[in-house]
């Protein structure tokens, strides 16, 4: 059984993903939207649910992303 990012090419397919996230948030707040405003966009854009006042935080997306990413390529620990 491998483990989970045993292989490099898991970092290289999963790096992009989580790279291009950052870089909405960050242009956006550099832009004038507060961190909690850029965050909830971000969210939306990744498909994450932003409802019920909950607002996201930039690290939450990004360790959900890269979490997801895991379960797509069938390398989530069970």
């Amino acid at each position: 059984m491998r483990e989970p990012l045993e292989d490099v090419a898991d970092y290289i397919h999963i790096a992009p993903e989580l790279e291009k996230a950052a870089a909405r948030w960050r242009y956006l707040f550099r832009h004038g939207f507060t961190k909690a405003e850029a965050a909830d966009i971000t969210a939306f854009t990744e498909g994450l649910s932003v409802t019920g006042g909950m607002h996201w935080k930039a690290e939450e997306i990004t360790k959900l992303l890269f979490f997801r990413e895991l379960d797509r390529l069938g390398r989530m620990p069970h």
